[in-house]
């Protein structure tokens, strides 16, 4: 994934009643750049879940070219599973030029970055232009 491709990257994820929202940032923050971790700034907001549980909604949308570019070569350089996009639903929506992919809360945590499909850090790259296959991605990796 070329990170000229993308114009911004919006990342969010819940934090439930069960557990600590400073971990779950911590986790976000793990995923991030070390260098641009004070640039980026969150979104807080306190909803409630089905049985009136506080549930906090964490989100940043991150567009400095500088933070996008190397967001992606740090994602790129430690997700060593970039073929198993394509085994996950929904990664990419062409029409809307749109690519998302979700993130292991409990590894991003450890410093780790893991596909998943669960409760996750949920990213979205917006891309400039539409991209007709998930390969295509993968190619200019």
């Amino acid at each position: 994934m070329d990170p000229r491709q993308i114009s911004f990257i919006h990342i969010q994820t819940i934090c439930h009643a069960t557990e600590d929202p400073n971990k779950v940032l911590k986790a976000i923050q793990q995923i991030l750049p070390e260098k641009y971790i004070d640039e980026v700034s969150f979104k807080k907001k306190i909803l409630k879940g089905h049985y009136g549980n506080p549930i906090e909604f964490i989100e940043t949308k991150i567009e400095r070219k500088e933070i996008v570019s190397t967001f992606v070569e740090k994602l790129l350089s430690h997700l060593n599973q970039m073929s198993n996009m394509t085994n996950h639903a929904d990664n990419l929506d062409s029409k809307n030029q749109n690519i998302y992919i979700r993130l292991n809360k409990q590894y991003a945590f450890q410093g780790l970055i893991e596909l998943c499909s669960g409760d996750s850090i949920r990213i979205h790259f917006r891309l400039k232009k539409r991209m007709k296959r998930l390969s295509r991605i993968e190619e200019s990796t």
